[in-house]
């Protein structure tokens, strides 16, 4: 029987970056692996609809007009999507983010078989300390059951998007962790291959410091020219270093 997960992917016109990404999910996917999509739209641009469904033939693309923003949008995006998922296993993710490696579906199973009901890709240290919901491999009953929307005490942001999910492996001691990453605690040093050292985006590993996963930061801010920082890779660098990874 083969395995299957849904990959939820929000957008917001921003069809490099989405592509990017759905494809190197299509890219690295395994024989025995069957993997569906779906990419909620969070506008009512459809100009690039074509170009994401022509990647998979099990490729659902949903225009959710919503008058939602930042947080809020993405945390609908994941509703909507969540509604139409029919596997046992869901991955949500940002659209700035990039597989790197048929590993990395070994790893998410290969966590499943040992029990884990969810795994993360990164650490967020803020607030409740969470997975952050940039990459989650998750029981999909689990995250169906969940407040995917940030959550407020007294005006002040308590959990962001989809932070609930850990929240709820806590309580209900649910078997769950998260990758080693850059982003935490990995030292890049370690990391089994040269051409993604010094590539400042968070490299999620294996044991073996195989990268495995890919999550830029701030991509669709980037896209529009609105965040800038020093030390940062930027829009052109990432889709010129994924471009180059997928086309290998």
């Amino acid at each position: 029987m083969k395995k299957e997960v849904t990959v939820i992917v929000p957008s917001f016109k921003s069809e490099v970056l989405t592509y990017i990404c759905v494809n190197s999910f299509e890219r690295f996917k395994t024989d025995d692996l069957m993997v569906k999509y779906i990419v909620v739209e969070n506008s009512k641009e459809d100009r690039y609809r074509d170009n994401i469904e022509n990647i998979s033939s099990n490729l659902i693309w949903i225009n959710n007009d919503t008058n939602l923003v930042g947080s809020e949008a993405n945390a609908d995006a994941l509703v909507v999507g969540l509604d139409k998922v029919d596997t046992e296993f869901s991955f949500l993710c940002h659209c700035d983010t990039c597989v790197t490696s048929s590993l990395f579906y070994d790893e998410m199973f290969k966590k499943a078989e040992d029990g884990y009901k969810m795994v993360g890709t990164g650490l967020d240290n803020t607030r409740i300390k969470a997975c952050h919901i940039s990459g989650v491999f998750v029981e999909t009953e689990i995250a169906k059951s969940v407040e995917m929307f940030p959550i407020y005490e007294d005006n002040k942001m308590i959990m962001d998007v989809g932070d609930d999910l850990t929240r709820y492996c806590r309580d209900h001691e649910i078997k769950h962790c998260c990758l080693e990453n850059t982003f935490n605690s990995f030292d890049e040093g370690k990391l089994s291959n040269d051409r993604y050292k010094g590539f400042r985006v968070n490299r999620s590993v294996n044991d073996n410091g195989e990268v495995l996963f890919m999550h830029l930061g701030r991509g669709i801010p980037k896209t529009q020219g609105t965040y800038k920082k020093e030390g940062r890779i930027y829009f052109d660098g990432w889709v010129k270093f994924c471009e180059e990874l997928l086309d290998g």
